[in-house]
């Protein structure tokens, strides 16, 4: 599994999924998830914070969300995939190589 540090500071996080607009990370020590963009990831102002620090069942909750909210628009179909992905990878049902 790759890790990553969040910008200077030491902390350590395990990258679960990531492709081109969307990462999901878990914190090494405390064990929260997070997601986002990666470009965000390690910045200054990092993630939404409705996104960030959440336990597995807060993360799959606000994922399965953001899937209805996608539902209504025709578009959003590959990001809907994406949440669903991260919500596999999240019950262990997926394992997600980068």
């Amino acid at each position: 599994m790759e890790q990553k540090y969040w910008g200077k500071s030491n902390e350590l996080y395990n990258i679960l999924y990531e492709d081109d607009r969307h990462i999901l990370v878990q914190n090494d020590e405390t064990k929260t998830y997070s997601f986002g963009m990666p470009k965000d990831f390690g910045s200054l102002y990092g993630f939404p914070i409705n996104q960030s620090i959440l336990t597995k069942s807060e993360c799959i909750n606000l994922l399965k969300r953001f899937i209805e909210i996608d539902k209504k628009y025709n578009d959003v179909n590959k990001t809907q995939k994406v949440y669903e992905t991260m919500i596999l990878i999240l019950e262990g049902q997926n394992e997600y190589f980068i």
